[in-house]
């Protein structure tokens, strides 16, 4: 899809997408694109934040305001440790190495707009 829409003249801002579609074959495909994406990370992907080696999301040292790390099999992102309501973390990870944290939070907003639709749709 997002193919066809690059195609068809589509430039988004952004590529937003949930933990499902955070897989490396979609990463890839996105970037090789062009196209800047954000989207949420499980605790357990593994990254390298200090070339000590591999270790879990989960176990490193995300700033709220973003860390970049090396995610594994892939390339440099920054990595956004956010809290939610629940008091657990969520992983939120660019591209835009530069990403401050009013666009995060913006583009989050549009993710989590997008995402109450599809709901409303099911």
């Amino acid at each position: 899809m997002l193919l066809k829409a690059k195609i068809r003249g589509f430039e988004p801002e952004c590529v937003l997408s949930d933990s499902r579609y955070a897989g490396l074959k979609n990463l890839k495909t996105i970037r090789d694109c062009g196209q800047v994406r954000m989207t949420r990370l499980k605790s357990n992907r593994l990254i390298n934040p200090d070339s000590a080696g591999d270790i879990p999301l989960s176990s490193a040292d995300i700033s709220e305001t973003g860390t970049v790390v090396y995610l594994k099999g892939y390339s440099l992102i920054k990595v956004f440790g956010i809290i939610d309501k629940n008091g657990g973390i969520e992983y939120h990870a660019t591209d835009d190495l530069y990403m401050d944290v009013l666009r995060r939070i913006r583009l989050s907003d549009f993710s989590q707009t997008i995402e109450e639709y599809h709901r409303g749709l099911k």
